[in-house]
C-alpha cells in the first residue's frame, strides 16, 4: 500500500494524523456517523489534503463519503448530492458508520 503522504509538500499529513485520531476516537465506543468541515480560502491545499487524507482513512478501515460540490452539484441542491453520495456508499459499506467530510469555500474578498 502506497503512502498517501508520499507527495506532501504542504506538511499536511501531522493533520491528517491528528484528524485520523479524532475520529477514530469521537464516539467509539458507540455507532454513529462522525463530519469534519474544512474551510479555507481559494489554493489552501484543501482538494489535496481530502484526498490524500480520505485514503490515509481508508487504509485505517474507515468507510468514508468524498463530496466536492463544486464538481459533483448538477441539480442546484447540495441536498441533492449529499444524499446520492451516501446511497452510493451504502451498497459497498453497508450500514456502518459513514465520515462525511464537507468542504466550503471562503471568500478572501468583497463578492
Amino acid at each position: 500500500m502506497a503512502d498517501p503522504w508520499d507527495d506532501d509538500l504542504l506538511g499536511f499529513r501531522a493533520v491528517g494524523a491528528t484528524f485520523t485520531k479524532l475520529v477514530q476516537s469521537v464516539g467509539a465506543d458507540e455507532p454513529g456517523s462522525k463530519v469534519i468541515s474544512i474551510e479555507a480560502g481559494f489554493g489552501r491545499g484543501k482538494t489535496f489534503f481530502r484526498e490524500n487524507w480520505a485514503k490515509e482513512l481508508r487504509d485505517a478501515g474507515e468507510v468514508v463519503v468524498e463530496i466536492d460540490a463544486r464538481q459533483s452539484d448538477h441539480s442546484g441542491d447540495p441536498v441533492v448530492t449529499l444524499i446520492a453520495a451516501l446511497v452510493g456508499a451504502l451498497p459497498k459499506a453497508g450500514w456502518q458508520t459513514i465520515l462525511i467530510v464537507r468542504f466550503s469555500v471562503v471568500s478572501e474578498g468583497p463578492v
